[in-house]
């Protein structure tokens, strides 16, 4: 059993002491406690995933671009080589080329 000690209501079987927790004791805040940096972590690795994700969308579009760009020189290139043989078939590959990519080369053609 145990023994009561001025200034402690309680030493042993986890009644209230004063300064230690307790309906008596202050309420202590998070950061205080050494737990708020969890909030803060998720915020930054939701930033960084953020940012992420937007540069994975710019490097598509980028990547989209250049596709479609090679695809019209190709279009133009063949319009170049029909264009002794069949000029109608040549200005058609020109048109789509254009619609592909709008470049100057095929705009001259």
């Amino acid at each position: 059993m145990a023994r009561a000690v001025p200034g402690n209501i309680d030493r042993g079987g986890g009644g209230l002491r004063p300064g230690h927790g307790g309906a008596s004791a202050a309420p202590q805040t998070a950061q205080a406690r050494g737990r708020g940096g969890g909030h803060r972590h998720a915020r930054v690795v939701a930033m960084a995933i953020g940012v992420s994700w937007q540069q994975a969308a710019s490097a598509r579009d980028s990547a989209n671009a250049a596709a479609r760009r090679a695809e019209a020189s190709k279009l133009l290139a063949l319009a170049e080589l029909w264009f002794a043989e069949d000029p109608t078939e040549a200005v058609l590959l020109a048109g789509v080329s254009l619609e592909q990519a709008d470049t100057l080369e095929a705009a001259r053609f």
